[in-house]
């Protein structure tokens, strides 16, 4: 028989390409030189940053790595070293634990529950290689992950905004049920709120006259295909008075959901009416929006406590207003990123100078168990 060449893809030269970020917490200039040493026997490029102290990691965390390896540190814990990695921008960052001089086979266990991705050991480069690497194909898979999610909600945020914003009569439909609604859309069907509609198949609500030629169209636009998705709509619903409705059906954030826009005269009509709530609706949208991301935290990165702390503009400095524009624009724009670096907690904007926290009972800041 001949022999089968396995080759393991976790080795691959263009996994070596991709330069690998090492931050590496010792006060062992020599074993970082190993490291650094390993990685280039092994035609493997890398990008790493030696420290030994608080300050320097904390100011570092503000940065994006791959692998955290810790040794040992002068005024830094693994404990405290783990709890400001889950306060940070990036809370499942794998932390390599260097074996420590009085490490027993039985301790294992509990720095894995201590939340260390693994213990290493130096004496044996091989493995210790292969080691590494394993964990970076997990800290990659995380970090696309995290990507997606921050691609999707995105999209779902923008989809929201674009209900709570619009003056046209705009719905969410997923499988032909509505799953969300503008306040427009529900006053155009005589709903009292946008809740109401929540659940209602998209049939019962617009009550098409030839209800065939209509379930054929939607037919073909729940399989993507938008070719012929504008077009007028005679409805026998009795709460629209002698109002051919122009509707226009669109692809959403999601992939199984549709956007339903519907314009007539009456809500054309109703909109310059509708102005000076513009700026209260915006408001609601921005509550709305916050309101939504902070639910998406809750489902992503559960917790037993939660609390939410609002923090407001108490008073500006007057040499704000008296620099330029942008100097004052990116004064107020960088509010958010103040407060996130003093509370390392999420924070999102409410309103104008207004922001809301997001403290979990695993976020301990700033503290470390004895």
């Amino acid at each position: 028989m001949g022999s089968i060449e396995v080759r393991n893809s976790l080795l691959s030269k263009k996994l070596k390409r991709t330069e690998t970020r090492l931050l590496i917490i010792d006060d062992n200039q020599l074993r970082y030189n190993q490291i650094s040493a390993l990685f280039a026997a092994q035609d493997h490029q890398i990008q790493a940053t030696l420290l030994d102290d608080l300050k320097a990691f904390e100011k570092q965390l503000n940065l994006a790595w791959d692998i955290v390896i810790f040794g040992r540190a002068y005024d830094l814990k693994i404990e405290q070293t783990l709890s400001l990695i889950q306060a940070s921008a990036q809370p499942s960052l794998p932390v390599l634990l260097l074996e420590p001089d009085d490490y027993q086979a039985e301790q294992y266990q509990t720095y894995i529950h201590k939340g260390i991705y693994d213990v290493l050991n130096l004496e044996s480069p091989e493995k210790f290689y292969i080691n590494i690497v394993r964990t970076l194909s997990y800290s990659r898979l995380v970090q696309a992950e995290h990507r997606l999610l921050s691609e999707l909600e995105a999209a779902q945020t923008q989809a929201q905004s674009l209900v709570a914003e619009s003056h046209k009569p705009v719905a969410i439909l997923q499988e032909g049920i509505h799953i969300e609604v503008n306040t427009e859309y529900a006053t155009l069907f005589g709903f009292d709120s946008a809740d109401d509609l929540v659940g209602l198949p998209i049939l019962d609500v617009l009550q098409p006259e030839d209800l065939s030629q209509f379930k054929l169209r939607f037919k073909k636009i729940s399989q993507g295909q938008f070719e012929q998705a504008r077009f007028e709509l005679l409805t026998q619903n009795p709460i629209i008075k002698n109002n051919p409705l122009h509707v226009e059906f669109l692809p959403s954030g999601n992939e199984d959901e549709i956007q339903l826009n519907i314009e007539c005269e009456t809500i054309q009509q109703s909109v310059a009416a509708a102005a000076p709530s513009t700026t209260v609706t915006e408001k609601s949208s921005s509550l709305f929006t916050a309101l939504q991301q902070i639910n998406r935290q809750l489902a992503n990165q559960p917790a037993n406590a939660n609390a939410l702390v609002l923090f407001s503009l108490n008073n500006c400095p007057n040499e704000v207003f008296q620099k330029d524009w942008h100097a004052t624009k990116a004064y107020f724009s960088n509010i958010p990123n103040f407060i996130k670096e003093q509370v390392s907690v999420p924070v999102y904007q409410v309103d104008t100078a207004l922001y809301v926290a997001l403290f979990q009972a695993e976020s301990k800041v700033g503290q470390s168990k004895t």
